[in-house]
């Protein structure tokens, strides 16, 4: 199982992923054309002394560079591969510029430098559509307004943690999440601050969570929690100290204006032998029978 929700300063924003990538595919598109215009340099004719690509700081002064230092590193930073980027990006016009001043220098063109160059712009290039193709599977697969990973999503990693449990034993519970009366917030206050619980609602689970667990929305207000390698009396544990956070929680709903809400939970036992099917009916049940008992609490499957 993979890491939880994309990055918080995402949540509920796919458009500034779609920027990125635009904002990414348009940089390869110039830095391809810097590429052109640097081999002609370096081959056909002399590099002339004070262009940015002698410079002490040519990788701020490139096409990337200026978007990256200006607007992209703020925005890219959440993501773990933007130091590698930066890292190879300067590398590369650091080659480039010991190739350039050897040009202007007359010297012989050095086989081992001209290779290093090459690896590196690769490199770059491989690394930043990396980026933009983690950041496409991010569109699809993230539901937009929580972050919390899409039902598509969740049963396609559902599946791969049954076949786990099938082949290495062990369990994984599975925890159906609903806010109670939800339909009040809407209804009291409007969708917008609606659509507000909901976020800080998954932003609130997730920071209480492991790395590897995951959060997926089901539909509606309902969520689904995953919890690898989980007994049901850690999950219980874990889903307690939960309810009481929410509980003690205010939400904020804009204008100045707060709200509090209760959560009802249904667990149960993703096992070596049980259908991953099965198992989500089973937590669903077990969430009606803590909404039967009164809400604001948590139902066993089987307990």
């Amino acid at each position: 199982m993979q890491n939880g929700p994309n990055p918080p300063s995402f949540i509920g924003n796919n458009q500034n992923l779609l920027l990125l990538i635009e904002q990414l595919d348009l940089a390869l598109s110039l830095h391809i054309g810097w590429l052109k215009v640097f081999h002609l340099n370096l081959v056909c004719g002399k590099a002339p002394d004070g262009t940015s690509d002698v410079a002490v700081n040519a990788h701020e002064c490139c096409a990337f560079g200026k978007w990256f230092y200006h607007e992209g590193r703020a925005a890219l930073d959440a993501f773990e591969a933007t130091g590698s980027i930066e890292r190879v990006h300067k590398e590369m016009h650091d080659a480039a510029r010991d190739l350039l001043r050897g040009k202007r220098d007359e010297a012989a063109l050095c086989g081992e430098g001209y290779a290093r160059f090459i690896d590196l712009a690769i490199s770059f290039k491989d690394q930043v559509r990396a980026l933009q193709n983690d950041f496409i599977k991010r569109v699809c697969t993230v539901d937009q307004l929580t972050g919390a990973w899409n039902r598509h999503e969740m049963y396609h990693r559902l599946a791969q943690e049954a076949e786990r449990t099938r082949r290495k034993g062990g369990s994984c519970t599975l925890v159906m999440m609903d806010i109670d009366y939800f339909k009040r917030v809407n209804d009291d206050f409007g969708h917008d601050a609606g659509d507000r619980v909901l976020q800080q609602l998954i932003q609130h689970c997730v920071e209480r969570l492991r790395t590897y667990d995951a959060v997926f929305r089901y539909g509606g207000e309902e969520f689904l929690l995953c919890l690898p390698g989980s007994t049901t009396t850690e999950a219980a544990g874990l889903v307690g100290r939960l309810q009481e956070s929410i509980r003690g929680r205010a939400f904020d709903i804009g204008d100045g204006r707060s709200t509090h809400i209760t959560v009802s939970f249904g667990i149960a036992t993703l096992a070596k032998g049980k259908e991953m099917e099965d198992t989500l009916l089973e937590a669903d049940h077990a969430l009606l029978c803590a909404k039967a008992e009164g809400r604001d609490r948590y139902c066993i499957w089987g307990g």
